[in-house]
């Protein structure tokens, strides 16, 4: 799942980067889908368990505040999914 991978590589650099410049650094997670989000900030379950146990990592980040936000966004607005559909030659 996107969103774990960016949450795995995003919190370590975040982490690596406030030891090296001893300042603070939010975290923001972006995502178009709309039911992750929902998942996530509203506490809706999902049916699927490894999904589940992603998105309980997550959600604990958030909580916790090592992520500073998680916001929905429109597709169409989202610069990624350009950039994807550009590497994939669609």
């Amino acid at each position: 799942m996107l969103s774990q991978i960016v949450y795995d590589v995003g919190l370590p650099f975040k982490i690596l980067l406030q030891d090296m410049l001893s300042r603070e650094f939010k975290l923001y997670i972006l995502t178009d889908c709309k039911s992750l989000f929902d998942t996530i900030t509203k506490y809706r379950r999902t049916k699927e368990l490894q999904l589940m146990y992603e998105i309980s990592d997550i959600r604990r980040a958030y909580e916790s505040t090592e992520i500073t936000n998680i916001a929905w966004i429109r597709t169409d607005n989202n610069i990624a999914e350009s950039l994807a559909r550009f590497s994939s030659g669609s």
